[in-house]
């Protein structure tokens, strides 16, 4: 076991897939998986693009690293992510995340809470794009999920697509129904039930009194509601809501766009206690 690793009860297994263009690691990426150190028991880092030079900065850190192709996707990547783990049924927990997430601007301890962990499997922030499911940047399995026949099946139907949309239709999309259908509860951090909540029935909200297991493209007010009043994809269109809600990270294709990218950081910077360094950090590697 890696001297890193936290001496808890809880043992949890972290797969984390990486892209970059350059073959580069981030010191948001090496940031991201030290804080993840804390709380997991093993790290397993898969990339799909990364300079040899490079592996040295997280070889004190993560237990296994594997660089493959550049097919699949994130979801080949965790896949055989978890291939590499002889011993999964030793694991209580299993999550899946990305280095499409900048940070941590802050402690991450909340990522770990017991009001979203106690759920079978959860999320940092849900999505009614393609259908109700957890955005796969950060996702997270209990074992008797991951041990299950549906999330196993799920697992195995992985295979090369012939576009982004099309894994984001067979695999994330289709993996919260898959667990929902076979009777497991899902958890969010933030979910836009939580918000849309106090739409409906303008009253006080709060996670444990949202029905968060029930997929609203079963309530059909609900889900026009949803399409009417807010904006899918929330970690792009709600990320200020993200922020607020506790999650220390930030999408980065948010900053795509340069111009908006000053405005983002100052928001951050004057309105939030997060500490911007690693975002600008990222910014400047890429000029």
């Amino acid at each position: 076991m890696n001297p890193l690793a936290p001496k808890s009860l809880m043992r949890r297994a972290l797969i984390y897939a990486h892209f970059d263009p350059n073959g580069l690691l981030h010191d948001y990426v090496i940031a991201s998986l030290r804080s993840y150190r804390e709380h997991c028991a093993t790290l397993v880092f898969v990339s799909t693009n990364v300079a040899p030079q490079e592996i040295h900065k997280i070889q004190n850190i993560v237990d296994h690293t594997i660089s493959r192709e550049n097919t699949g996707y994130d979801f080949l990547s965790w896949k055989m992510g978890l291939d590499i783990l002889p011993d999964q049924q030793d694991y209580d927990e299993i999550i899946f995340t990305n280095d499409s997430i900048i940070g941590p601007l802050g402690p991450i301890k909340n990522l770990f809470s017991p009001i979203y962990s106690q759920k079978d499997f959860w999320g940092i922030s849900d999505n009614i794009e393609g259908g109700y499911h957890l955005q796969s940047y950060f996702l997270a399995f209990k074992k008797h999920v991951f041990r299950s026949t549906a999330f196993q099946n799920w697992l195995s139907s992985i295979k090369p697509q012939q576009s982004k949309k099309s894994y984001i239709l067979h695999y994330e999309t289709s993996l919260t129904q898959i667990l929902l259908s076979a009777g497991f509860s899902v958890g969010v951090l933030y979910t836009e039930k939580f918000y849309l909540s106090r739409l409906l029935f303008n009253r006080k909200a709060s996670p444990e009194n949202v029905p968060i297991n029930t997929p609203p493209t079963q309530h059909s007010v609900l889900y026009t509601r949803l399409r009417e009043g807010l904006s899918p994809n929330p970690s792009l269109k709600k990320w200020k809501k993200l922020l607020s809600a506790g999650f220390p990270f930030i999408k980065k294709s948010l900053f795509e766009k340069q111009k908006m990218n000053a405005a983002i950081v100052k928001y951050i910077e004057h309105e939030t206690t997060l500490n911007v360094d690693l975002i600008r950090n990222y910014l400047s590697s890429r000029d």
